[in-house]
């Protein structure tokens, strides 16, 4: 596989944990980019452990049994991960807060 091919993948390290005919859930160890060690860095609390549905077809192999992951679409699909997580911890809070009110 030529570098062009692999121009906007990164280099991933992950666990498969299940598949179907089109995805694989995995569970993200690493990721050799800039914009996932930023969320890391951010969201950090929230965001682990990262096990998420990816369509296979995103995925690459690449030299040295690496495996490359189309970055965009990974990062879309981890940024929509960290929103609906802060929406269940800020709805958890409120329902804590809303029972102490009770007693």
């Amino acid at each position: 596989m030529g570098r062009d091919e692999l121009y906007f993948h990164r280099v991933i390290k992950f666990k498969a944990l299940a598949q179907t005919k089109k995805a694989l859930l995995v569970e993200i160890e690493d990721v050799k980019s800039g914009s996932f060690h930023y969320l890391r860095q951010k969201y950090g609390a929230i965001l682990y452990p990262i096990q998420i549905w990816l369509p296979k077809k995103w995925f690459r192999q690449g030299s040295y049994s690496q495996v490359w992951i189309w970055e965009k679409g990974l990062m879309t699909n981890l940024h929509k991960l960290i929103e609906k997580r802060k929406y269940m911890v800020e709805d958890a809070i409120e329902e804590k807060k809303h029972i102490e009110r009770l007693h």
